[in-house]
């Protein structure tokens, strides 16, 4: 008798649980995008842009921050990413270096048969940082970058990092911040492609 007490609370708890599940509202998704760059001519080379590699805590689309405690990362429970955030990042970096011209195309998808240069991107950090206090936080953009010729002869390699201040607390002024980090970062990083093609030394430009 106890047991099939004991099944019927169980049945009875599920069932009353049910209706809130059913309630709770989907995460909210949010994403990035990047302003065009100034235009940089017409270029006749081909840059293949690949994610290589995500840092720990970053690989699904959960949208970090970090508050108190530096070693804890936290996600926000009501908002998510589009898509995970290294796979969003290299399209959208890709994209707008793209939209410059200074290549004939920039491929972000299957290895084409033959690139001219190859950016290779790691994703250290994506994240709203509330540790510097005044409520609102800062949006961080973390990446390692490496430019490669078509051979596989490392050109250039480097760590940059782009942050952005939130105008107000939550996930809703986090991803407007990390437009704003990103935008930057796409614009430094456009600068360093062309610093790297266009030494002398290389015969490029």
């Amino acid at each position: 008798m106890s047991r099939r007490l004991a099944a019927l609370a169980l049945t009875a708890l599920l069932v009353g649980c049910t209706p809130l599940l059913q309630n709770a509202p989907a995460p909210a998704l949010y994403t990035l995008e990047v302003p065009a760059l100034p235009a940089a001519g017409t270029g006749d080379e081909v840059l293949r842009v690949r994610l290589t590699g995500v840092a720990a805590g970053y690989e699904q689309p959960l949208m970090a921050y970090r508050e108190g405690d530096a070693l804890a990362l936290r996600y926000f429970a009501t908002a998510r990413w589009v898509s995970a955030p290294g796979e969003l990042v290299t399209e959208r970096l890709g994209e707008a270096l793209e939209r410059t011209g200074r290549f004939r195309a920039v491929l972000t998808g299957a290895p084409p048969p033959v690139a001219d240069y190859r950016l290779e991107l790691e994703l250290l950090r994506l994240e709203q940082d509330y540790r510097g206090g005044g409520g609102a936080g800062e949006a961080r953009i973390g990446l390692r970058i490496r430019l490669l010729d078509r051979e596989g002869e490392l050109i250039a390699q480097r760590r940059v990092e782009a942050t952005a201040a939130a105008e107000a607390a939550g996930p809703a002024a986090a991803a407007a911040a990390a437009n704003r980090a990103l935008a930057d970062l796409a614009a430094e990083l456009d600068g360093w492609l062309h610093q790297q093609l266009a030494d002398p030394r290389r015969g490029r430009w």
